[in-house]
């Protein structure tokens, strides 16, 4: 996403000094944007819209989301009756084939969040505000699987407190698997939602007949970021006129 290569071919300076400077900021260490020789108008192309999807938390945000608990709890199986527990995200179908051992996550609804829907309009690097952000939640289903009761307990037992213990997401396990998909002081939380037992009977329509026991969260507010500038406001009006209407 970043568009870089390493410092020694050269810069894009000469072509594009406000890119530049942003982009130079953003840049990982020992990485900088170069033009190689190309045109200015090109140079914009290549570097200013690629670094600007990478500091917003745009259409990506959702597919972070799913990888970073799958990444949560990967990283967590250090018990030694876990290790070789899987960790998947779950397509509807998968859950006709399940799995021999894990646990399956498995994004079954979204909603727009009404608590944060007027959020802040952001700001490109150049000072122009984009269009607000949309603000969702993201509804998951943690399923463990095994061959046994005893094991698909003892693995929903270890899920539900591996996320109870890392219930925040900050923006560096956002970014794990989709970089610079969340700006730095971004995170997510993931809380616990209770499901009733009708409604799990509508989310296990996908799964039937091999229905399992499985618990739910709600990933809290995840932000979609938009590339689109907000148009240019006129001046505030001042006065008004009203002419009668003769006839």
């Amino acid at each position: 996403m970043w568009w870089l290569v390493p410092q020694p071919l050269g810069c894009c300076r000469e072509w594009c000094p406000k890119i530049w400077s942003w982009c130079v900021y953003n840049a990982p260490p020992g990485f900088t944007p170069v033009s190689l020789g190309a045109s200015p108008d090109h140079v914009c192309r290549m570097f200013s819209i690629p670094f600007l999807e990478a500091e917003l938390a745009t259409y990506h945000a959702i597919a972070a989301v799913g990888q970073a608990v799958v990444a949560l709890l990967k990283t967590a199986r250090s018990v030694p009756e876990l290790g070789s527990t899987e960790v998947k995200l779950f397509h509807a179908r998968d859950f006709q084939k399940g799995l021999e051992e894990g646990v399956s996550v498995y994004l079954y609804r979204v909603t727009v969040s009404g608590a944060r829907r007027n959020l802040a309009p952001t700001q490109s690097p150049t000072g122009k505000p984009y269009r607000q952000p949309l603000p969702v939640d993201l509804y998951y289903l943690l399923t463990p699987w095994a061959k046994t009761a005893e094991m698909q307990h003892l693995i929903l037992g270890w899920s539900m407190r591996t996320i109870e213990d890392s219930p925040s997401f900050p923006s560096g396990l956002l970014n794990s698997y989709v970089p610079g998909s969340f700006r730095s002081e971004e995170g997510v939380d993931l809380i616990h939602d209770t499901v009733s037992v009708q409604d799990m009977s509508y989310i296990w329509e996908a799964g039937k007949p091999n229905i399992q026991v499985s618990v739910a969260y709600v990933a809290r507010v995840v932000s979609i970021e938009s590339r689109v500038e907000q148009p240019e406001q006129g001046p505030p009006v001042q006065t008004r006129v009203f002419q009668p209407v003769v006839g």
